[in-house]
């Protein structure tokens, strides 16, 4: 049975293979298959391993066993036989035991969790070079900085800005606070402008600041990926409120679905405005509905809205924070990346009251903050970056109006146009694949990648998401190839 266990996990291996490229989960399962097959090799010896390793396979396949079915029968047939050693080993010559290292009695436990839970794919896997592949998956603009900024940044190095500057460079928090008056709102800049080494320094230091063990913390379904591994970090239980789709077919809040979500656990919650991924701008009376919600639940907001500068037709980005009662309840998560085209260069900082703001002062991340020339570049760009940014919206908005249209023009694909941000949306129910299946077999046969909708959360399943970060005629080769793809499952 051993050698028939074997010779099943190297097929599976060879099934899994040539989708290693897509992801994290798809690599991840791999090796996890590859070291399956090493340790049944003597599963007694290794037997609490190999068992561990195949339950939790056999639990994060299971919503796409229908079509890996070879693998998922593989998975269960040495689940099967491995629990019938557990239950009746047989003998063997006794050994003296040589323990062995495992850095698992050393780890925080909710690190050990979080590598466990792993079974999600992500958009910022590393994705093998291949030229004709048209990669849409994470949301990096294509666009280089301007000379200017970079220009900025030499002469900053130049002028002596290579030293500590606790707490953040007071001129760039100056012109944050500049900026984000064009909201409406009023900050002191030397005590409610956090500056942080980008968005997800910002999100885990938000998070740091208010969640302890036990807490739970609420998302809106579906939402961005990357809010979940550091609320597990800090021991919280992210929990969802299903978002509900609009005559448009765009994803909005549901206040019935968020108040049936609170409980008395629940600490805070995430709105994401604009959306990722859902293309959503959140309207005033949204806002109004979700502030009275917060204040009258005594709860905590974090609002993402690193995309205000992307907001399409007659849509308005407006902030909560600046509503009633919300000073001292709200977070504000602002980053460079997307505005300024700065994602290898981490910039971002949080708005908030100053009592929040002094909590998420104290959450401990060391010096890891923003490049002190970086900050002095960043002064430059919001008092001198705005034409590019225009470029930018532009490039964006030709792009969102090429691939709407064209997209809809596919049977089985509904896409509404977004509202903010520069992602793409569809609903591709109509296909009768589940999202991860058509991203999979989208990318192996025509060389097109995205993101499935079902790592969002389970109300994203039979969407998937594409981030415009490809030129126009790029994008709309693309979705000829949807379309080839589409019309090849009939």
């Amino acid at each position: 049975m051993k050698e028939e266990i074997r010779k099943r996990l190297e097929n599976a291996v060879k099934t899994l293979e040539p989708y290693r490229s897509y992801g994290q989960m798809v690599s991840d399962a791999i090796n996890n298959v590859k070291k399956l097959h090493s340790l049944v090799e003597d599963p007694t010896g290794n037997l609490d391993e190999a068992l561990s390793i195949v339950n939790a396979m056999v639990s994060q396949l299971g919503p796409y066993s229908s079509y890996m079915p070879e693998v998922a029968e593989t998975l269960k047939v040495t689940q099967e036989w491995l629990t019938g050693l557990k239950e009746k080993p047989p003998e063997r010559p006794q050994k003296p035991e040589t323990p062995e290292l495992s850095v698992a009695k050393y780890a925080k436990k909710e690190l050990v969790a979080i590598i466990q839970a792993q079974s999600g794919m992500s958009t910022r896997a590393q994705i093998p070079r291949d030229p004709s592949m048209i990669n849409m998956m994470a949301g990096d603009p294509d666009f280089n900085q301007p000379d200017f900024i970079g220009k900025a940044v030499y002469d900053a190095i130049q002028e002596g800005h290579t030293h500590y500057s606790f707490g953040g460079d007071p001129e760039f928090k100056a012109a944050i606070a500049d900026y984000y008056k064009k909201y409406g709102v009023k900050v002191d800049p030397s005590t409610q402008v956090i500056i942080e080494s980008g968005g997800s320094q910002a999100i885990f230091r938000s998070f740091g600041a208010i969640l302890n063990p036990g807490d739970e913390f609420l998302v809106l379904d579906p939402a961005y990926g990357g809010y979940s591994t550091p609320a597990a970090y800090f021991g919280a239980k992210m929990t969802r409120a299903k978002m509900k789709k609009d005559a448009k077919g765009l994803f909005r809040p549901d206040m019935e679905s968020i108040k049936a979500a609170i409980t008395d656990k629940t600490k805070g919650m995430l709105i994401c405005n604009p959306d990722n991924p859902c293309g959503t701008v959140y309207t005033e009376a949204e806002l109004k509905a979700l502030a009275d919600l917060v204040v009258d639940k005594d709860i905590v907001v974090i609002a993402d809205e690193i995309y205000t500068e992307f907001v399409w037709g007659d849509h308005k980005h407006r902030s909560i924070i600046n509503l009633p009662d919300m000073w001292e309840r709200t977070m504000v998560l602002m980053s460079f990346s997307k505005t300024f085209a700065w994602t290898g260069c981490r910039a971002g900082y949080i708005i908030a009251g100053p009592e929040l703001s002094k909590l998420v002062s104290n959450v401990p991340t060391g010096i890891c903050s923003m490049p002190v020339a970086f900050q002095r570049a960043g002064i430059v760009a919001l008092r001198e970056g705005w034409g590019f940014v225009d470029e930018m919206r532009k490039a964006y908005k030709e792009r969102i109006d090429a691939m709407v249209p064209r997209l809809n023009e596919i049977e089985g694909i509904s896409c509404p146009y977004p509202e903010g941000a520069f992602y793409l949306f569809p609903d591709i129910s109509g296909t009768g694949l589940p999202s991860m299946r058509f991203m999979m077999e989208l990318m192996q046969r025509e060389k097109v990648l995205g993101a499935p909708g079902m790592i969002y959360g389970p109300n994203g399943e039979g969407h998937v998401r594409f981030a415009l970060v490809k030129p126009k005629e790029k994008l709309l080769e693309a979705c000829d190839r949807i379309e080839r793809f589409v019309n090849g499952l009939k």
